[in-house]
């Protein structure tokens, strides 16, 4: 079982807690008196280092290393509209090094695919697009789409 807890502090700041690690969260007050990460913001870094895991357990799995890497994640809304929901959410993969392309790109794909990670979740009700760089040149790009794995 997970859980976390969010306890309020005052406005609109509260204080999550997941086990002993604790962190502010937080709307953004006009003028923007932004004071924590947002629960919105949480969302896309929940999904970025999920597939982030993912795509580095596949390539330690097989050997192969990478001098640095990234993941980036983009949430799309309408501005002019009260409903802040996401309508889509771009996912960039950034590698550098010595990389083989085929193992990166076979490990992308397996998070934007297979695996049951938060993507897996978020994938329901909001588009997905991915792109990956390697060393700085886009190498691929698709759109999520998860399948089970038992069919």
């Amino acid at each position: 079982m997970i859980e976390v807890t969010t306890a309020w502090k005052s406005g609109l700041l509260f204080e999550g807690r997941a086990g002993n690690y604790s962190f502010n969260i937080s709307a953004p007050q006009p003028p923007l008196d932004k004071k924590a990460v947002s629960p919105h913001e949480l969302m896309l870094f929940s999904l970025a280092s999920s597939c982030g895991i993912e795509v580095m357990t596949k390539l330690q799995a097989g050997g192969h290393k990478l001098d640095k890497f990234e993941v980036k994640a983009q949430g799309n809304y309408d501005k002019d509209s009260d409903n802040h929901l996401y309508s889509s959410i771009d996912l960039s993969f950034h590698c550098e090094g010595n990389c083989d392309h085929t193992a990166i790109l076979n490990s992308v794909e397996y998070s934007q695919f297979l695996s049951r990670s938060i993507g897996y979740f978020l994938n329901e009700i909001v588009p997905i697009r991915w792109d990956i760089y390697i060393n700085g040149t886009i190498a691929a790009e698709g759109i999520a789409h998860y399948y089970d794995q038992q069919q």
